[in-house]
């Protein structure tokens, strides 16, 4: 008995014909995006900080803004001229002493200048000190600000805390600024640097703000 294969049946008016295999491969499935920045990719993603290219400066963090040089100096003239007080008036009245005694009748009567004046001169001395460590150590130091930068509105502040430095390193930082006295260089240094630094104030690690 031969046996015979089954025919397909036809199929009806409205019913589908049979499924035959798809003649083509189907596609190989695609991988998932990858998410930027890839590997060797030159943008950031969407959101994502932009890259700064080698070599570039690192930006300063954020926080106040930082002093501009001319502020400065006006803080430093108003400080210079309040220390300077006190030994100005003991100069003069010095002098004065000495002047009134040379004019004096007979000077050989009174052979030795009078003890007041050199009295004067060692308190103008003195006051010129007291007023250096009340305002530029104590004061800047636990506050930030001398008389003259709280008068321009700047800060003194410990460049890695944000916070005054306290009495200690002000003083010393005050010793310090004798290292921007060489040509006056390092006085002038703010104007360009990033950070507006000078070299007593790089030494220290502190900076000056507004406000």
């Amino acid at each position: 008995m031969t046996h015979t294969p089954p025919e397909h049946p036809e199929p009806q008016h409205g019913e589908p014909g049979p499924q035959l295999a798809q003649p083509y491969p189907q596609p190989y499935p695609q991988p998932h995006p990858q998410p930027y920045p890839q590997a060797g990719h030159p943008y950031p993603a969407p959101g994502a900080p932009a890259m700064q290219p080698p070599g570039y400066p690192h930006p300063v963090p954020a926080g106040p803004p930082l002093a501009h040089w001319g502020s400065r100096v006006g803080a430093s003239l108003i400080d210079g001229a309040l220390t300077t007080a006190p030994l100005l008036v003991g100069y003069l009245v010095f002098v004065g002493l000495l002047v009134g005694w040379a004019d004096a009748g007979d000077p050989y009567a009174s052979p030795n200048p009078p003890v007041a004046a050199f009295v004067a001169l060692i308190l103008g001395w003195a006051g010129y000190i007291a007023m250096f460590i009340w305002n530029r150590v104590f004061r800047q130091g636990r506050t930030g600000r001398s008389v003259g930068k709280q008068l321009v509105g700047l800060t003194l502040i410990a460049e890695a805390t944000g916070r005054p430095v306290g009495a200690g390193p002000a003083f010393l930082r005050d010793l310090v600024h004798v290292v921007d006295g060489f040509f006056y260089i390092g006085y002038l240094w703010p104007l360009w640097d990033e950070k507006r630094q000078t070299f007593a104030d790089k030494i220290m690690a502190t900076v000056v703000v507004k406000g």
